[in-house]
């Protein structure tokens, strides 16, 4: 896209630019309104569940599918390069990790699986900044929730295809200020935004689709009704517990902003792109002089975090999709349950030969312990309804088939099978009943690496830090701007999905028996702490033992054993 090069022209464009991008973001935050209720209370509206299965269900699939506990990167490049490479690679790979934790991305991005399988899509943006000394600093990332966020082109997956896509965000008055303090007529500026801008109070959330009714009928507002619709706006004023889900409020007032990113064709025939600002109604931060990437040159801040990917629809899809039904047969089912429970207690009593049976009456005579006299002739009958014998085991038909419809068979939620007796069966069943989830896990892993592949290009452009590989040899430094352009950053040995732990594992400790994998390499692989230590421990235990054989050649073959095949005699 070709970008004007006035004031005006870029404000008009950045306002249509934003139309085309929010074009379904009201129907959309209506339908993740509807997910966000169902997963928090198990009930499409009303109170809660008695057994809400949806949050657990999101849950635990997040955490099968992305755990970021033992998550490493490593550095990958598309030509073969010498050793001095490699161990620079393995250095930079190490940082980027470190960053992470260190900023807590990891936990963030975690988050972001269980925000997508809720959703759909969610998004983490890196986020980067300067130092009171007026240098780098990475400041993390942050999830951006898809109401949030808009693209172009619905029907294309990828965020990089994307011609222009729009991220929306909240402001107070103070960063609106320190916004646009350094431009032309600031106080103005500001005065206008401050006076026109849609206020919000909400940070964020969908705005709400409640209206003014008028009614000349008797509203019920209470919780015991709720299951009967109700029109919008109404307010509950009974004391009924109010379990309505919750979000963020603030006392300050909030002022929107857009920030669209651009394939700017003006600048090397779209390559690089260029970050628009507007805060409504219609003031233009940025670009006001000179275009810019504001993140770092031919790199976005955003990986989209997609789980259950959908061809031809950015926005994927939800994993309570093919789960609400069930839920919502279960809620009603265990309602009924309750109800007659409690109906078997209470009793329903039939009197005959009784004039005159008061509500008083009844209640001496069927809730006041001990005896009571009735009139010559009284016959009193239980009328209440028996429990249906599938009352109960219906209860866990329903549950078990919420975990076929949801992928997880017995065996993957922990539980044993019958006529499994044996581990290498028991692992050969769930190596079968895992690949919905391992083709899964693969999906989030590669949107993970994509994420810390941005990381290192902000690292890259603006971090001029020297690092080496060896303190003691000068020739060993160099820095981030160095490195191959060739290179690309990867999860390293599945470290980012539980569900590939074990078989990692068990692939390492042959490798290590077998000789074809040395224990430096078993170390660097497996989630160990403080792997610097045990390297060095390794080295100088390696070091004493060649030492020992030079001093006693009769231990030679015996050390050699000791040391393992992969050690030359």
């Amino acid at each position: 896209m070709l970008i004007p090069e006035t004031r005006e022209e870029r404000t008009k464009l950045a306002i249509k630019l934003v139309e085309d991008c929010r074009v379904s973001q009201a129907q959309r935050a209506s339908a993740y309104r509807q997910y966000y209720q169902w997963s928090e209370t198990g009930r499409a509206a009303g109170g809660l569940a008695l057994a809400n299965m949806l949050y657990g269900h999101v849950d635990r699939l997040a955490s099968h599918l992305f755990s970021p506990s033992g998550l490493r990167f490593a550095l990958d490049y598309e030509n073969v390069y010498g050793k001095d490479w490699q161990e620079k690679g393995a250095v930079v790979a190490r940082m980027v990790t470190r960053e992470w934790e260190r900023h807590n991305v990891d936990m963030k991005f975690g988050h972001g699986v269980k925000e997508a399988l809720t959703y759909g899509a969610c998004l983490i943006k890196q986020l980067g900044g300067m130092d009171g000394d007026g240098g780098f600093k990475y400041q993390g990332a942050k999830l951006v929730l898809p109401h949030q966020f808009g693209v172009c082109d619905e029907s294309c997956n990828d965020l990089h295809e994307q011609e222009y896509f729009l991220e929306t965000c909240w402001l107070t008055s103070q960063q609106v200020w320190r916004r646009v303090r350094s431009l032309p007529n600031a106080e103005k500026l500001y005065k206008r935004i401050i006076a026109n801008a849609n206020k919000d109070n909400n940070a964020g959330q969908p705005t709400s689709f409640m209206h003014q009714v008028l009614s000349t009928a008797i509203l019920d507002t209470g919780l015991q009704n709720m299951t009967r619709p109700q029109p919008g706006g109404i307010v509950q004023l009974s004391n009924d517990p109010n379990f309505a889900t919750l979000g963020p409020q603030v006392a300050v007032e909030l002022y929107p902003m857009h920030e669209l990113w651009v394939k700017d064709d003006t600048r090397g025939g779209g390559e690089d792109w260029t970050t628009f600002q507007l805060i409504e109604p219609d003031i233009l931060v940025a670009p006001l002089f000179k275009t810019c990437n504001l993140y770092c040159p031919e790199t976005i801040p955003f990986q989209l975090i997609q789980p259950n990917f959908v061809a031809n629809y950015f926005w994927g899809r939800s994993e309570l999709v093919d789960l609400l039904m069930l839920q919502q047969w279960l809620t009603s089912h265990l309602d009924d349950t309750q109800r007659l429970m409690g109906i078997q207690i209470d009793k329903v009593l039939g009197f005959e030969g009784v004039d005159g049976l008061t509500d008083e009456l009844y209640a001496q005579l069927t809730r006041v312990p001990g005896t009571v006299s009735s009139p010559a002739g009284t016959t009193i009958k239980d009328l209440t309804p028996s429990m249906p014998e599938q009352m109960i085991p219906l209860i866990g038909e329903i549950l078990g088939l919420m975990d076929r419809a949801s992928g997880f068979s017995n065996i993957l939620s922990g539980q044993g099978e019958q006529g499994v007796r044996a581990g290498n069966h028991a692992e050969t069943l769930q190596r079968n009943a895992s690949p919905r989830l391992r083709d899964r896990a693969l999906l989030v892993e590669r949107n993970c690496a994509s994420a810390a592949d941005a990381t290192l290009a902000l690292f890259e452009a603006k971090k001029a830090t020297v690092i080496w590989t060896h303190p003691d040899k000068e020739e060993s430094e160099f820095l981030l701007s160095q490195v191959p352009e060739d290179r690309r950053i990867t999860v390293d040995a599945h470290s980012s999905s539980p569900i590939f732990h074990d078989d990692h594992e068990q692939l390492l400790a042959w490798g290590v028996k077998a000789g074809i994998v040395t224990p430096e390499s078993a170390i660097e692989e497996m989630p160990f702490e403080h792997k610097d230590i045990l390297l060095d421990r390794l080295r100088a235990k390696e070091a004493a033992q060649a030492a020992l054989i030079q001093q006693h050649p009769d231990c030679h073959i015996f050390v050699c054993r000791r040391l393992g095949p992969h050690h030359e005699p």
